[in-house]
């Protein structure tokens, strides 16, 4: 079944859907981290679902985009399910420059900064509760095992989408 909608709306579409599934993350953390890191209602350990949430997002984008020939809604979603996280890893390496306090980079990295705040503010939502519930008060680089364990089942879910959709 060939259902091919225009270009545009695949766009938005995708960019949708992407924006609901980090609504979800967000909501499923319970959690506001921006300036501060405020737990606006209890959630507990429902946090760790939100990989797998993750994981079937991408392969349902993938399915529903071979079954109907959309191949730019794929990409909009692909790239907006990505784009959260890849603000968060900027935004933390920005960070580790701005506390370097070298005196041009530094101004320089804070004024980027501010650029990834927003777009990364579920992706830290998620994982500060993720951090609450497996008990770890880790900073720095000792959030990275953690960081590892929670996104790798993501990575896996994008690497299976991306197969799902070469494949067919």
């Amino acid at each position: 079944m060939n259902t091919q909608i225009k270009k545009s709306t695949q766009i938005f579409q995708g960019i949708l859907t992407g924006i609901g599934l980090w609504i979800f993350g967000h909501l499923l953390s319970g959690r506001l981290a921006f300036v501060e890191n405020m737990e606006l209602y209890p959630t507990g350990p429902l946090v760790i679902l939100f990989p797998f949430v993750f994981i079937a997002a991408c392969i349902l984008v993938a399915k529903y985009s071979v079954k109907t020939g959309n191949d730019v809604y794929y990409k909009a979603s692909i790239i907006s399910f990505v784009v959260p996280v890849l603000c968060w890893i900027i935004f933390l390496l920005l960070n580790i420059i701005t506390e370097v306090k070298v005196p041009v980079l530094s101004s320089v990295a804070e004024i980027v900064l501010v650029v990834f705040i927003f777009p990364s503010v579920p992706v830290f939502s998620i994982f500060w509760q993720f951090l609450t519930v497996i008990g770890s008060n880790a900073v720095g680089i000792k959030m990275v095992l953690p960081g590892i364990v929670y996104f790798l089942p993501m990575l896996i879910g994008m690497l299976i989408s991306i197969k799902i959709y070469k494949d067919n």
